[in-house]
């Protein structure tokens, strides 16, 4: 904040997705640096077997307790499938 520089970090546990190995990803996030105008962008991946100290991973592991037994009921009175997405974010949030 102080030197006004923006920086991104983004952390990938290198999965088939999200591969630094594969060209289509290194040329789509160096074109998102640029239209963002990023002054730096930093990419991080968590070796195979090492996943238990990725920050993400161990987030979800906890929001996949919170959601055990969520029931996710698509109501038919609902005009568009869009409304019934809404509804359920909603429910999401919740928790």
């Amino acid at each position: 904040m102080l030197l006004q520089k923006s920086v991104i970090t983004i952390i990938s546990d290198n999965g088939s997705d999200w591969g630094t190995d594969c060209m289509a990803n290194i040329y789509n996030l160096g074109r998102f640096r640029e239209e963002q105008k990023l002054d730096a962008f930093i990419w991080i991946n968590y070796a195979q077997g090492h996943s238990c100290f990725n920050p993400i991973e161990r987030m979800f592991s906890r929001l996949t307790d919170l959601l055990q037994g969520v029931i996710i009921d698509l109501d038919s009175s609902f005009k568009e499938t869009s409304q019934q997405l809404n509804i359920t974010l909603i429910d999401l949030c919740k928790y």
